[in-house]
């Protein structure tokens, strides 16, 4: 807290050892939670004034947050993409209003978050397995429905924007997305992009 000193908050859960906290986002004084196995029970806020928890949705899997709202991979099919609580559909919940919005949906398919470029629009890889292994894609979402398959047949973990576009990378390579174009801008075998592109003098 501020004054240094500590303070603890529990939600009450049937599950065994009780929730799990995770923080989605620090966002107007307050922080973004969800609790539980996957983000079994849903989304919260922790005034970090008055020190209240309040449950915002009982939606679960909160992935992230991103452009004023959080976003859930919850299952619409019924064929689960992967593990426990694994969703084959991006949506977005709206913090103002509560309203969840489904943006991206594959059936048999796992739809995997991986953040917000600085448009404000949410980019999932999707993997769905066959006989020849699993099909990887990874895709910017421009709206409800409105998605662009922008590479085939790489997995990456996440995303970074800045002012040159977004970035990532794996084991073949850096990738910069700008002005609607990829390109790979270095072969070099990376774990993942962590942070903006810094220039040399």
């Amino acid at each position: 807290m501020s004054d240094g000193s500590d303070r603890s908050w529990s939600v009450h859960s049937a599950q065994q050892g009780g929730p799990i906290p995770v923080p989605l986002a620090i966002t107007d004084g307050s922080v973004l939670l969800t609790y539980g196995w996957e983000g079994t029970y849903g989304v919260w806020r922790f005034d970090l004034a008055s020190g209240s928890l309040t449950r915002l949705s009982t939606e679960p899997a909160a992935r992230g947050y991103g452009t004023g709202a959080v976003w859930l991979e919850p299952l619409r099919g019924t064929a689960p993409g992967g593990a426990e609580q694994s969703g084959d559909t991006l949506a977005r919940l709206d913090l103002s209003t509560g309203m969840v919005t489904d943006w991206f949906h594959r059936d048999a398919t796992l739809v995997r978050y991986l953040g917000a470029d600085g448009d404000g629009h949410p980019w999932v890889l999707t993997s769905m397995y066959s006989s020849q292994g699993f099909n990887l894609g990874i895709w910017r979402v421009r709206g409800p429905g409105q998605a662009d398959l922008t590479l085939e047949g790489q997995r990456i973990d996440r995303i970074f924007s800045d002012v040159h576009g977004t970035w990532f990378g794996n084991e073949s390579g850096v990738y910069l997305f700008a002005g609607g174009h990829l390109d790979r801008v270095s072969a070099a075998s990376v774990g993942e992009v962590i942070g903006p592109c810094v220039a040399q003098k």
